[in-house]
């Protein structure tokens, strides 16, 4: 089984070949999904951003 989805700037492909294949594949994409929403540049709410612009003023505390 074989998904796309577009993410991170392109479109990310997953595959899985056993039996829970769709759960595999979707836990894949929930943590790709998770590092799109920090280091998302075109979203100005993402981490990323938000160190982009508040870092030179202040230290901040990141996700690990």
């Amino acid at each position: 089984m074989m998904r796309y989805r577009p993410l991170l700037g392109t479109f990310v492909e997953v595959s899985a070949h056993e039996d829970n294949a769709s759960i595999a594949i979707e836990h894949a994409f929930s943590a790709i999904q998770k590092i799109h929403n920090l280091m998302g540049f075109h979203n100005p709410q993402s981490e990323l951003s938000r160190i982009n612009y508040q870092a030179r003023l202040k230290a901040l505390e990141i996700h690990p």
